[in-house]
């Protein structure tokens, strides 16, 4: 972890204010040490008048270079308790140039931990790093929860006097000087990028950076992350940090360039995937604040690791029916409830190519409004509560967790305890389905670690159920 210390920030931007003993005292040795404080004043550009009112008049604020300079000559005079890292302990008050506004109680030396990682990272995102002259450093997000962490790690700078709205955070311009300085950077959007300075960072600070501007400028869908900005030198940073981690096992799509209108403008975006490959990857590693985006995240992550990969006819249409006989719902909510992908809930709406029937077009549901996302709301019909009710015994023996995978094995199990190895022949009979369909569903059986198998000849194997297999089973009793 680095520490700024007094010679880390600008100089000429910040301005400091002493405890009220110690700035009696340093004036006083300072005309111990230049025999008049018209030497002293003259040493650093000051009447004498000038350098006793900096440090006599109360509330008067004193350009941290000056201080510097004279803190440097005292302590090579022999004034030790004038070293540079004694006095910054005696700073009670800070601010920047002009009327900015003052932070209190700040501890120094500055640390450089995950909660100044996450405002810099905040501010190359969704907010502004601020310029002399011109507008504040303010951090802009519609999320409580950022807003308010983001409230929180302001405390890194000591008691920070900030604005906070619904939507925004203003917050003092020496905080924008400061991180400027530090890390040799421009706010501006198109001029920001990753200093290398991050990336020599311990890997739980770049990963708490990435987890903020993903909380600001990054999207979760049904099976991607995709991070946006209108800087493409800031985005390439972006997605090498994250390649950082050798942990991360999953593949980055590479930066595509878009157009995008606002107000009537047209700009030109940037954007990469995180595909799905990496979405647990990135779940582990880095994650998100931001609550909506974690619970999709969570949820995507989750249903890639069941154990089924297509259930019984009519089961997703059945759960789509019950999730609505609650409460009319969007898309995205169905998918929650249901525990599969948005664009299947959409294709069982709507119908495609591969042999989903439209719930819509055969009755069983209606449109009945958007969001303000102009996402499409959903209502159940009275055909389609009658059809749930009629097939309330096949959905009330549905498990999602078992479903199709759960029944191979219970066939397995039960012809196990007679005949003891299983051939898919014999499962079949009892399915009445053909032979190969069987053979498939128990190789993937078998490659998911819940059966064993030998080869009786040439094309065939024998399957017998394993602890795992056994596990499964005793955990998902109907």
């Amino acid at each position: 972890m680095r520490l700024f210390h007094l010679t880390d920030l600008p100089q000429e931007l910040v301005f400091i204010y002493f405890e009220d003993t110690f700035r009696r005292k340093f004036l006083e040795v300072l005309k111990r040490a230049f025999g008049t404080y018209e030497k002293a004043g003259e040493f650093v550009n000051y009447t004498n008048t000038g350098i006793i009112e900096s440090f006599r008049i109360k509330n008067r604020f004193t350009k941290l270079s000056t201080i510097i300079k004279l803190a440097n000559y005292l302590s090579k005079s022999g004034y030790y308790e004038f070293n540079l890292n004694k006095i910054e302990k005696k700073i009670i008050a800070y601010r920047g140039i002009g009327t900015s506004l003052i932070i209190k109680n700040p501890n120094f030396p500055l640390k450089e931990d995950e909660r100044i990682i996450r405002i810099f990272f905040h501010l190359l995102g969704d907010g502004y790093g601020g310029k002399y002259g011109m507008a504040k450093p303010f951090y802009r997000n519609y999320t409580k929860e950022l807003l308010d962490e983001f409230e929180k790690d302001l405390r890194v700078f000591g008691e920070v006097p900030h604005i906070k709205r619904e939507t925004i955070v203003e917050i003092p311009s020496v905080i924008g000087y400061i991180l400027e300085h530090i890390y040799k950077i421009n706010f501006e959007t198109y001029k920001s990028f990753i200093p290398s300075a991050i990336s020599k960072l311990p890997r739980e600070f770049i990963a708490q950076g990435i987890k903020a501007f993903g909380d600001d400028e990054a999207n979760v869908d049904d099976c991607r992350i995709r991070f946006y900005s209108f800087n493409n030198k800031l985005l390439v940073g972006i997605s090498n940090l994250i390649k950082r981690f050798p942990e991360f096992t999953g593949k980055i799509g590479g930066i595509r360039r878009y157009k995008t209108y606002l107000r009537g403008k047209e700009y030109v975006g940037y954007s990469f995937p995180i595909l799905s490959s990496g979405l647990k990857s990135y779940y582990n590693l880095i994650g998100f604040s931001h609550l909506e985006k974690a619970e999709l995240l969570k949820r995507i992550v989750k249903r890639k690791e069941r154990n089924w990969a297509k259930r019984s006819n009519n089961i997703t249409k059945l759960l789509i029916l019950q999730s609505l006989k609650r409460a009319n719902k969007a898309v995205r909510e169905i998918s929650k409830d249901v525990g599969t992908t948005n664009n299947t809930i959409r294709s069982h709406f709507e119908g495609n190519r591969n042999g989903i029937l439209s719930l819509r077009k055969i009755g069983f549901a209606k449109l009945v409004g958007l969001t303000k996302s102009r996402g499409k709301v959903w209502s159940i019909t009275i055909e389609g509560l009658n059809f749930l009710e009629e097939n309330k015994k096949k959905l009330d023996k549905f498990s999602v967790v078992g479903d199709n995978n759960r029944l191979y094995l219970m066939l397995v199990g039960k012809s196990q305890k007679k005949e003891g190895w299983v051939m898919p022949s014999r499962i079949a009979k009892k399915k009445n389905c053909r032979n190969d369909t069987v053979s498939k569903q128990l190789l993937k059986l078998y490659r998911a670690n819940f059966l064993t198998r030998s080869r009786t000849s040439k094309e065939e194997y024998r399957y017998e159920l394993n602890k795992t297999g056994i596990t499964f089973l005793t955990a998902n009793k109907e």
